[in-house]
């Protein structure tokens, strides 16, 4: 899936990288930026994205129910 802007660029590209029962792994690819990977389980809602070894991101529903 490419992800456009107003102008119609392509700013960042997401493919799926894995499929398993219960977590989906994703590869964030931004132009002029690092990869980035995206990993959910998705009965838990909770996400983490990394850039190479870096945690960026971790997202969790945990407490919002």
């Amino acid at each position: 899936m490419d992800i456009q802007d107003a102008e119609g660029e392509t700013v960042v590209t997401i493919k799926k990288a894995l499929i398993t029962p219960l977590r989906d792994r994703w590869i964030v690819e931004v132009p002029d930026g690092p990869e980035m990977n995206v990993q959910s389980n998705i009965l838990n809602h909770e996400y983490r994205i990394e850039a190479g070894r870096k945690k960026v991101a971790e997202i969790s529903k945990n407490g919002f129910g």
